[in-house]
């Protein structure tokens, strides 16, 4: 009758020792079904999990032991965080390289916004976009309007683009055809000289 109602493993691990809980056999379902139980003299339950003497053990077969991530929620919850970290990097990184592009900003000033995005980083950054934010876009405008000139102007240099003389040559061209009269082609002259 004990043979029928126990494990392989426990009844190999146990022995001549007897029962682990008192004087009957308990059936194997209801220990597995137990959430944790403190392994007296139960050593082990299922081949695969060894527990020490008088630890404390949770015995869930359907549970896999080393896994990070036991449901869809657990996977929900840590990219959600995932992605809440990232941004905050993001946020993070877009604050420090404001403030060391601001040159309205003093050196000391800068100092003491990097200490407290070190000390109290969520509060602070949160303080620096409500403080700051406006001028953050404005500057940021302002970077990219003028990267935009720059690229425009050495475009025009490198495309070859029309020079004062071309321009004077065209106008002529025009003014010998007849196209245009004496103050027109002046009007061009002081454009493509001016």
């Amino acid at each position: 009758m004990i043979a029928q109602t126990m494990p392989q493993a426990l009844r190999r691990d146990l022995g001549a020792r007897g029962p682990p809980f008192g004087d009957a056999w308990h059936d194997p379902v209801h220990l597995i079904r137990r959430r944790s139980l403190v392994a007296a003299d139960l050593v082990q339950v299922r081949d695969d999990a060894t527990v020490a003497p008088g630890a404390r053990c949770d015995i869930r077969p359907d549970r896999k032991e080393d896994s990070p991530v036991d449901s869809f929620m657990d996977w929900f919850w840590l990219m959600l965080w995932w992605f809440a970290f990232v941004m905050y990097l993001m946020v993070l990184f877009h604050i420090i390289g404001d403030l060391f592009r601001d040159r309205d900003l003093n050196g000391w000033w800068k100092a003491l916004w990097v200490v407290a995005l070190i000390v109290v980083p969520f509060f602070s950054a949160l303080v620096y976009l409500i403080a700051r934010g406006r001028g953050m876009a404005e500057r940021q405008l302002a970077r990219a309007s003028a990267a935009r000139a720059e690229t425009d102007a050495y475009i025009r240099a490198t495309a070859g683009g029309s020079t004062a003389a071309s321009q004077i040559t065209e106008a002529k061209a025009l003014y010998d055809a007849g196209v245009i009269d004496d103050r027109e082609f002046g009007a061009l002259k002081e454009k493509a000289l001016g």
